[in-house]
């Protein structure tokens, strides 16, 4: 905890591992530090590094730390979903907000986590992001809320003509949209997804996603 609170601005990186340490671990007094962690990177994304502790040869682009301040708030955001306390959710809320579509996506995907019915409100307006992986991550963190506003967006995951057109996503990932999908739609006990489903559950040539499916079944 202290390594990760007392360390250097330059020091990204190992906050950044250090943050992923604490959520294996569950460290459920980290989350204070985790909340405040989150802050910090944003701050120092608008910071002047020319005078940082980097050695000279050793300096990253201005461009690479960008991507590191980043990469840091994403691992803290996953750390405060796999320690599942609650009292992170405003800190998380305020990250769906973030410039940054990838933070975005995973602050939404840790809001699903969290199961916290404060988040409802916040996470609507994701499901018109102009990221589409930040939309779905929206429609299945409210579904995992009780929330159907994004089951529509969730119904076009389970169409593969619709996959085909994502571009830079590979099969594997499709399947897995697949999967989250009918999760989703299964939580909700939504009426129009239960034809499909029962399709996807014979026909799908994924394995993972035919099990997702029966096990949706289960829950109308």
């Amino acid at each position: 905890l202290a390594s990760y609170k007392d360390s250097p601005d330059e020091d990204i990186r190992a906050r950044s591992y250090l943050a992923l340490i604490l959520g294996e671990m569950k460290e459920r007094s980290a989350v204070p530090l985790l909340v405040e962690g989150l802050g910090r990177e944003e701050k120092l994304k608008s910071a002047d590094w020319s005078q940082s502790g980097f050695l000279g040869f050793l300096r990253p682009s201005l461009d690479q730390i960008s991507k590191d301040l980043v990469e840091s708030q994403i691992s803290a955001l996953w750390a405060l979903g796999s320690i599942g306390d609650n009292s992170a959710v405003p800190g998380v809320l305020e990250q769906v907000k973030n410039r940054d579509g990838s933070v975005r996506k995973v602050a939404a995907y840790v809001l699903g986590v969290l199961g916290d019915h404060r988040a409802v409100e916040a996470l609507r307006p994701l499901l018109f992001d102009m990221k589409e992986d930040v939309r779905w991550n929206a429609a299945l963190a409210l579904a995992q809320l009780g929330d159907s506003e994004g089951a529509d967006l969730l119904m076009k995951l389970l169409d593969h003509n619709y996959a085909d057109t994502l571009p830079d996503i590979t099969a594997e990932q499709k399947a897995e949209l697949r999967v989250n999908a009918v999760k989703g739609l299964g939580l909700l006990k939504h009426g129009p997804a239960k034809e499909k489903i029962l399709e996807l559950s014979k026909n799908d040539p994924v394995p993972a996603v035919r099990v997702a499916s029966l096990e949706a079944l289960k829950k109308y």
